[in-house]
């Protein structure tokens, strides 16, 4: 999985730095995130555990960086470079 970054005014190499930075941003905020949501919903205290709430979690992320896509992104301004 990577995260890709497409900033016209940026070159290759700041581009790099900026995808970079956010790949170790994601890999620091993730596994805390679904490993805390898991446990709090396999808890003790909880009476109806939820053990696949972290897939639940990852899904409603996915559905909301989808609608993002659709009403940030228009087809004009889609980068279709392909770098050879």
């Amino acid at each position: 999985q990577s995260i890709e970054v497409s900033f016209y005014n940026l070159g290759m190499l700041q581009k790099g730095h900026a995808n970079g930075s956010l790949v170790g941003i994601s890999n620091l905020i993730g596994p805390l995130l679904f490993t805390l949501t898991f446990s709090y919903f396999i808890a003790e205290s909880r009476a109806i555990k939820i053990p696949g709430a972290s897939f639940f979690l990852a899904g409603a992320i996915l559905a909301l960086a989808l609608l993002m896509v659709f009403v940030f992104v228009s087809p004009d301004k889609k980068d279709m470079h392909i770098i050879k």
